[in-house]
């Protein structure tokens, strides 16, 4: 029962009902969008309603809302009708708790086929994260699931998006350059990881970014990364971490009021500094192990390309100083957002402290 929406409308016959699911709530929208964009194309003549269970209050609206989709017509307009976030409305139903009029005429209108009448459910229920894998073990898990899930996902077909791991994720970002028409080379698929959250709606919004950028260009560099992420062609915002490694506490105030004094990359800029420093402290874990150099880049999530500012920063720093940084960085986090101090002067701040030698953490 499990298929996506390509394979959905390669059949003759498209199916009555389909449901979408999963905790990776970027792709279920994903394939959202492209359901009723191939449904479109598919009927010539539609008619799409979208029902929000965020907005249906009552079991009354809702058996009006069914009763009025379950009314044979003289017309012969394909529907397409479409029900968000139905776990909205029956996740607070006890299993013991008596059928409501909601749930009869909802069941009724699953078991009863419409002519030219078809179903789409969105969901993001919690209780069906990871689903497809017992159901590949255990055909008869659906008989488990709360309603309508018992019924959508044991009688009609479905998909689901599960949360993707950070490893699944560069696999995915190629995919989606690739869609597009981009190649990308390793080091700056890395470079964007590092310094991309991993969401992927925000990854989506960067990949956007970067393409607008290229133009007609359709390879991605490191040098475009750095440019584009910086918001300037002239700096590498990321320059920042080469001076830090190396304590070099005159260019790294000279840099700062560079790049703060033609764009607002204050946040970005702290985020930087911030995964310097934590990257630090799990590589003074890991060098009690191993100096291999492929092992300790794959603890922090980077290319060993990008090793080197951190074996500076190793030698640089105690493992009292990284901690004291940290500290030091999450209270300029905080003015930042509250204060009305001058963000150079907050930074300048940071520096002094985190660079500066403090003999008390010194053998730390």
């Amino acid at each position: 029962m499990i298929i996506s929406p390509q394979e959905i409308f390669k059949r003759k016959n498209i199916p009555y009902c389909y449901t979408i699911f999963g905790e990776e709530d970027y792709l279920v929208y994903q394939a959202y969008y492209e359901y009723l964009s191939l449904f479109q194309n598919y009927f010539s003549n539609i008619e799409i309603e979208t029902f929000d269970f965020e907005d249906i209050k009552s079991n009354e609206e809702l058996v009006d809302i069914i009763d009025k989709h379950s009314v044979p017509t003289f017309f012969t307009t394909t529907k397409l009708i479409t029900f968000k976030r139905i776990e909205k409305f029956f996740n607070k139903k006890g299993k013991k708790s008596k059928i409501e009029p909601g749930e009869i005429a909802l069941k009724r209108l699953l078991l009863n086929p419409l002519d030219n009448v078809f179903l789409l459910f969105i969901s993001f229920e919690e209780s069906l994260c990871g689903f497809t894998k017992k159901f590949l073990k255990d055909r008869n898990s659906t008989e488990s699931l709360m309603f309508p899930f018992s019924v959508l996902l044991s009688k009609y077909y479905w998909i689901e998006f599960p949360k993707l791991s950070a490893n699944q994720i560069p696999a995915w970002v190629k995919s989606e350059l690739n869609k597009l028409g981009y190649t990308i080379d390793k080091e700056a698929l890395d470079f964007f990881l590092i310094n991309t959250n991993p969401n992927l709606w925000e990854v989506h919004n960067e990949l956007e970014k970067v393409c607008a950028y290229l133009g007609d260009k359709k390879h991605i560099t490191l040098d475009v990364l750095t440019s584009v992420l910086s918001g300037n062609k002239e700096i590498n915002i990321f320059k920042i971490t080469s001076m830090i490694a190396r304590k070099d506490i005159a260019n790294s105030f000279l840099f700062i009021d560079k790049i703060l004094s033609v764009s607002k990359q204050e946040l970005l800029l702290l985020n930087i500094i911030f995964k310097y420093f934590r990257n630090l402290l799990i590589l003074f874990e890991i060098f009690k192990q191993t100096n291999d150099k492929a092992v300790l880049a794959k603890s922090i999530g980077v290319s060993p390309y990008f090793l080197d500012d951190y074996l500076v920063g190793i030698k640089n720093f105690t493992k009292g100083e990284v901690e004291s940084a940290l500290i030091e960085i999450v209270k300029i986090d905080h003015q930042l957002k509250i204060s009305s101090k001058d963000s150079k002067f907050l930074f300048f701040t940071l520096l002094k402290k985190i660079l500066t030698p403090n003999k008390s953490l010194k053998n730390h």
